[in-house]
């Protein structure tokens, strides 16, 4: 819902960025970068013995490697489940047969109006990856399979740092609290 007291007043496009000059409630102005980004998924897939598919990445945005859950943007007409169901199959070689939605949630949103949609993955049956030939040879995708216990301990350490991954995780462990 947008807060009327905000005023947008002229917005600039710049490809995938706008610059938008709004007045505040105090009537001051300022120019507000907002960055448009497509909608995504990601996977908390859990295997029978409760081990979780993260795949290892080089991001560059961060300058880093990352250990993360599957993930990957929605394409024209897909829907966020079958996006889900793709994306694990494509990147990991394993297809659920039971997917349920646990949380969609904003990554950044004071700057990006992007929207994350994240799945528990059940049931799982191993197939062959099929790497989509378009990921840079920088972005090599590792799997492996995490005992969850250690998975939430390194969320908990602070050696995960991927945003969807912590959420995943977390909610999770508290699912798994509250049916003991």
């Amino acid at each position: 819902m947008q807060d009327e007291r905000w005023k947008i007043l002229r917005t600039k496009l710049i490809g995938s960025f706008s610059i938008r000059e709004v007045e505040l409630p105090t009537e001051k102005r300022l120019d507000y970068l907002v960055i448009s980004y497509p909608q995504a998924v990601a996977v908390l897939a859990l295997t029978d013995d409760q081990k979780v598919i993260v795949v290892g990445q080089y991001r560059l945005a961060v300058n880093e490697y990352s250990w993360e859950i599957p993930s990957g943007g929605i394409e024209d007409g897909e829907s966020a489940e079958n996006c889900a169901r793709r994306e694990l199959r494509e990147e990991t070689g394993y297809s659920p047969k039971r997917i349920e939605p646990m949380i969609i949630h904003h990554p950044s949103n004071s700057a990006i109006d992007q929207i994350i949609h994240i799945f528990l993955a059940l049931d799982l049956e191993r197939t062959e990856p099929e790497l989509v030939h378009e990921e840079p040879v920088e972005q090599m995708i590792v799997v492996d399979l995490v005992p969850f216990d250690d998975l939430l301990s390194r969320v908990q350490r602070g050696e995960i740092r991927d945003a969807s991954t912590i959420i995943a995780v977390l909610l999770y462990a508290q699912r798994s609290l509250g049916a003991k």
